[in-house]
């Protein structure tokens, strides 16, 4: 965690192309109806939807933000260089979810309690796994925030193991991952259960928010010769080294990560931009006591003990006075955290029907009715003008599609879009596989489904034992995911088919062949994958664009003009509510090749013996069958909406759109299986209308 802000070494910072400008932004949050928010769940939800979008938009590779330093040189804003402080490990919780999910890094620091519970957590799991038949740290284990149990339930003298068999079986093929290399999926499923446990607790989010700060530490650390007893010192190490008496656990400063804390956590330390997203977010103290059994205020009296009152003649008074420090205490971390920054402040405004009279931000803004939200505006103006230049008001940015790249240099990541009122409740996520299975007689996917046709295994003769099934589709796709196709890694690649299942002499030879098959096939562009530089190749990138009036009748209607794509009149449904949402999904690969970008998939369905049922007709016939041409047609809008956002006026479908690759692996190494489709111009338009209605 930073300790200091050294301004020589940052330099001037700059924003949207300004420099020097106001060292407080500040923003309205509106509900739909633009008067008062009814909660403040509601309220919170958008405000960590703001905060998130604006830190995408400042560490966007376009140079939104950046340090002018003192030698004349400069700098992009790192994620260092930012932090957000909240009020409650909740809200920490919730802002940290919200970067993550947008692949920002994010170092989470709770309170020192729940940090160093965390860490005794993380320290008890890898001494069980070293261990896995010592049943005293299983037992220990046990008592940790990963299970839950207490003294009694360990204590009834049964001697039975303190795990279910369930949570026996999973702790075991845990520790046999962990024990092969693969320690990060190991804490990740060691994680997902624990949730369940320490959610149960109110400061359970936060506790398991800190249990994927330390797996991210670890895995991160790990490598070659850096085993599972290693992990375990090093992390007995951070305890007892790197952190206060407390024996909490502190980010090393060179860490590249948005600092995720509260504003007690924060006293002392100092960022380059901080946001204060929850200012406007005072509890209701009279709603907690109702909540409670037997109603306690805690308050001090006048020569300065602190006292609490559980219901004497006086507890109204009482209440009142303790209800009065609890408002003082929220202006004092309040000053807390707006004096946490050296160059800017964020600070959005949501007034809420019950809390904002109470809240810092209400002194701050006085006039505004918190029934009704009227005279925020006003307020913010008399703010802004109480302080020429130094606050001015802001928008978070608008970025539509989201499309996370890894790799591609001309379409980095984009600031997800705004959302400017909650979801209606017609909203939908949609994907290509929702939208085809309510299509009628939706085709079976032998790639997506674990049961294997008939047909196929009579076909496949001798080679009934080749693996088959979604676990296959998963194995195969996390190969191509994670090994470099120009430099395979013999070790990763077994070690992936063992977690997967398929870890067999005959399995293993056989997944190989088909990787190396697949990263040698020529593709579209003449090229193949292995010589795509890995500057021009985007891997499993996540879209989303919006769907406004969307139906699968209307897509029918579009198709129906193409001949290439037309379905029977009866395989669309005969009515159909229109979806409004968003469109998402997964592209395995995305690369760029003699000037035009592809969409590429891999398919894993076994299409019979016959290498000819991976050639021209047949092959085309399998796409129809499975609907996978409909698939590739939503992955190309979504194409075109990036890089209509990314190259602007220089965008061109019929220059820049290479079309849609699928690779169906298993007739690769017949020299077949490789499906190149280019659909029209207007298609694609016209589709994208159909999918985006008035947002397209």
């Amino acid at each position: 965690m930073r300790c200091s802000y050294d301004v020589s070494r940052h330099g001037t910072l700059k924003i949207d192309g300004e420099a020097d400008g106001a060292g407080m932004c500040v923003w309205p949050v509106r509900p739909s109806d633009g008067g008062a928010w009814s909660g403040k769940e509601k309220a919170g939800h958008q405000v960590v939807a703001d905060v998130a979008s604006l830190i995408v938009h400042l560490l966007d590779d376009a140079g939104s933000a950046e340090y002018v330093l003192p030698d004349g040189g400069s700098r992009r804003v790192a994620a260092s260089d930012i932090a957000v402080l909240c009020l409650t490990n909740h809200e920490c919780a919730n802002v940290a979810n919200a970067l993550r999910t947008r692949r920002v890094p994010v170092s989470l620091g709770v309170d020192p309690d729940v940090e160093a519970a965390a860490a005794e957590d993380m320290r008890r799991l890898l001494a069980a796994w070293l261990a896995p038949n010592d049943s005293g740290r299983l037992r220990a284990l046990a008592l940790s925030g990963f299970y839950g149990q207490n003294l009694a339930q360990l204590s009834d003298g049964s001697g039975a193991s303190p795990l279910t068999p369930a949570q026996l079986s999973a702790f075991a093929e845990q520790a046999q991952r962990a024990a092969a290399g693969d320690v990060g999926l190991a804490l990740m499923q060691a994680i997902r259960s624990g949730a369940a446990f320490a959610r149960r607790d109110a400061s359970g989010e936060a506790r398991v928010g800190a249990w994927l700060d330390l797996a991210d530490r670890l895995v991160a650390w790990s490598g070659p010769g850096r085993g599972l007893n290693e992990l375990d010192l090093e992390l007995r190490r951070w305890i007892a080294g790197q952190g206060d008496d407390t024996g909490v656990i502190r980010r090393p400063e060179s860490s590249d990560a948005v600092q995720v804390m509260t504003v007690h956590a924060s006293k002392g330390l100092e960022f380059g931009i901080v946001f204060a997203p929850f200012l406007w977010a005072q509890g209701d103290p009279a709603a907690r006591r109702r909540k409670q059994a037997v109603p306690v205020v805690r308050f001090h009296d006048e020569s300065g003990r602190l006292r609490a009152d559980i219901g004497s003649d006086e507890f109204a008074a009482n209440a009142s006075r303790a209800d009065e420090e609890d408002r003082a205490e929220a202006v004092r971390k309040a000053y807390v955290a707006v004096t946490r920054t050296r160059h800017r402040l964020y600070v959005p405004v949501a007034v809420t029907k019950k809390g904002w009279a109470d809240s810092p931000l209400a002194r701050l803004l006085p006039g505004v009715d918190a029934s009704t939200g009227r005279g925020l505006d006003e307020a913010l103006q008399s703010l802004i003008d109480s302080a020429p230049g130094a606050i001015t008001i802001g928008v978070p940015p608008v970025g539509e599609p989201r499309l996370v790249s890894r790799s591609i240099e001309d379409i980095k990541t984009l600031p997800t879009a705004r959302t400017t009122v909650l979801p209606p409740d017609d909203f939908r996520l949609l994907s290509y596989s929702r939208l085809v299975r309510r299509l009628v007689d939706a085709p079976k996917d032998y790639e997506q489904s674990p049961q294997i046709d008939a047909a196929l295994e009579e076909a496949a003769g001798d080679a009934a034992w080749l693996p088959r099934g979604a676990a296959f589709g998963t194995c195969f796709h996390a190969l191509m995911e994670c090994v470099d196709p120009a430099a395979p890694d013999q070790q990763l690649m077994a070690r992936i088919a063992s977690n997967h299942g398929f870890g067999g002499v005959r399995e293993l030879a056989y997944l190989e062949r088909l990787a190396v098959a697949t990263w040698r096939a020529d593709l579209p562009g003449e090229i193949a994958i292995e010589r795509i530089d890995s500057g021009d190749r985007a891997i499993e990138m996540e879209f989303f664009f919006p769907v406004d009036g969307f139906s699968a009748t209307a897509l029918g209607r579009v198709l129906d003009t193409h001949e290439a794509y037309r379905r029977p009149p009866e395989r669309w449904p005969a009515s159909q509510t229109a979806a409004r949402g968003y469109m998402r999904g997964f592209i395995d690969l995305i690369y760029r090749a003699d000037g035009r970008y592809y969409v590429l998939d891999y398919k894993t369905n076994d299409l019979g013996g016959n290498i000819g049922r991976y050639r021209d007709a047949e092959l085309v016939q399998a796409i129809r069958d499975h609907d996978y041409d409909i698939q590739y047609l939503i992955y190309l809008v979504a194409l075109q909406r990036l890089l209509r956002t990314r190259l602007g006026s220089d965008y061109d479908y019929d220059r820049c759109v290479g079309g849609a690759v699928y690779l169906f692996v298993r007739g690769l190494e017949g020299g077949a299986g490789v499906h190149h489709d280019r659909p029209s111009r207007e298609l694609i338009d016209a589709l994208e209308h159909v999918l985006c209605g008035s947002r397209a």
